[in-house]
């Protein structure tokens, strides 16, 4: 089994940083990304369900000593807000 470390996934946004207490183990710097898209895509999942707000733009992801290793931001342009989708009728 490969080592893990615990990464935390810091959410940067308009109000500064939301530090992300717990973290997350994870074998390697791939496997956060991985976390990270996953996780993003759940977000923006969410506000286009809600017509809502992503909770920030960008993670910033630090290892357990601190030191800031990625910034993977949750949209690559355009608004941060979602509208509803458009109700279907048959």
């Amino acid at each position: 089994m490969a080592n893990m470390a615990n990464y935390f996934f810091h959410i940067s946004g308009d109000q500064g940083l939301d530090l992300d207490e717990f973290g997350i183990d994870l074998p390697d710097l791939e496997a956060v990304c991985d976390e990270a898209a996953m996780t993003i895509a759940g977000f923006a999942r969410d506000a286009a369900m809600t017509g809502g707000t992503l909770p920030g733009r960008a993670f910033e992801i630090c290892d357990d000593e601190g030191t800031h290793l990625l910034t993977i931001p949750f949209l690559s342009g355009g608004s941060k807000r979602f509208s509803q989708p458009a109700m279907r009728s048959e």
